[in-house]
């Protein structure tokens, strides 16, 4: 089953740093995910000025749970 996921980021003053800490865990685990062809395509989501807040996902499944088990376990 294919699944798209928006996921905006938080608007409190520390959400940027908190996106830019969970990163590079969030890209290996995307890395694993296109090795397993679970993960299809995405990208951050930019405001006018060019600033990550958020990302969307094209995620490819078997089950709706077990795309709950993934958004559970990443890091943003």
């Amino acid at each position: 089953m294919e699944f798209l996921i928006v996921a905006y980021d938080g608007t409190d003053p520390e959400a940027p740093q908190r996106r830019l800490n969970a990163r590079e865990a969030h890209l290996e685990g995307a890395k694993r995910l296109k090795e397993s062809g679970n993960f299809i395509n995405g990208g951050a989501i930019l405001d006018a000025e060019g600033k990550m807040i958020g990302s969307t996902l094209y995620m490819d499944f078997d089950s709706r749970e077990a795309l709950d088990d993934w958004l559970y376990s990443d890091p943003y």
